[in-house]
């Protein structure tokens, strides 16, 4: 069992919020064993849904019932020249798609973890730890389905196990807590279960999922079309060869959606 007495005292827990099922159930059971954080962290790329923005207010309320520590807000950080601060005023900007789009991981690099590293390198916990020849522990949100299992171990094949600044631990994991668990957890607790957290122009959506955020936020939508349509008549679109929108083989543009949330 995963208690607060199997952390190192030395090592500070840090943790994600990215304001979906597993972080809210985690942080649920993490009260209930007495599994207390030092640090909250949402990188707010200025890109996510709006479900996810509107859930940060009960999630705030929800750490202060708890006395649990104050939600940090950590942006990427562009330079004054720049013309954007958020990834979506990137991507219109430079007429582009989110680095996925292209097989890269860049934008979550960019705009989530490197938001939250760079806090931490002026945290004064965090110096203490590694001054101290400790890591500081990130608590991962994965959960027990096999999807999670797997990216839990895609995660340390890329070295995270010898990384000398942090360790990474998955609690919904060593709790065999899976998505359903997390959502009756959340149930039980008196919570709106939260909506998939992602960029409301996220790659991943299926048609169904993109026919929804059309229906719910349509300024969302048309943003997210405008973007597609800029890197189209861009500099980096590659043609019929090459990705060809929000959908990689196919353009969002494109779908036939209907009103219902269904897509063809």
């Amino acid at each position: 069992m995963l208690e607060r007495q199997h952390f190192d005292p030395q090592q500070p827990i840090v943790v994600a919020c990215g304001m979906g099922v597993n972080m809210m159930a985690m942080f649920i059971e993490m009260h209930r064993r007495a599994i207390r954080p030092d640090l909250l962290l949402f990188a707010d790329t200025g890109a996510e849904k709006t479900s996810t923005y509107l859930y940060v207010p009960i999630f705030r309320q929800w750490c202060r019932d708890v006395d649990f520590p104050e939600l940090v807000v950590v942006r990427y950080q562009t330079l004054t020249s720049t013309p954007y601060d958020t990834l979506t005023g990137n991507c219109l900007a430079n007429e582009t798609l989110p680095g996925i789009a292209f097989g890269m991981k860049s934008c979550s690099i960019k705009w989530k973890r490197d938001p939250q590293d760079r806090f931490c390198n002026h945290w004064e916990p965090a110096k203490a730890a590694w001054d101290a020849g400790a890591r500081v522990n990130k608590i991962i949100g994965f959960d027990a389905t096999p999807r999670d299992q797997r990216r839990a171990k895609a995660t340390f094949a890329k070295g995270k196990a010898d990384d000398p600044k942090y360790g990474y631990t998955y609690p919904l994991q060593q709790w065999g807590i899976d998505r359903d668990g997390c959502k009756r957890i959340i149930a039980d607790e008196g919570l709106p279960v939260p909506k998939e957290s992602a960029c409301f122009f996220c790659l991943g959506m299926k048609p169904a999922e993109i026919a929804r955020n059309k229906r719910d936020n349509p300024a969302q939508h048309e943003i997210a079309l405008d973007m597609e349509r800029r890197f189209r008549e861009g500099k980096h679109y590659r043609g019929e060869g090459g990705t060809q929108g929000l959908g990689r083989r196919f353009a969002w543009a494109d779908l036939k959606l209907n009103e219902a949330g269904d897509g063809d």
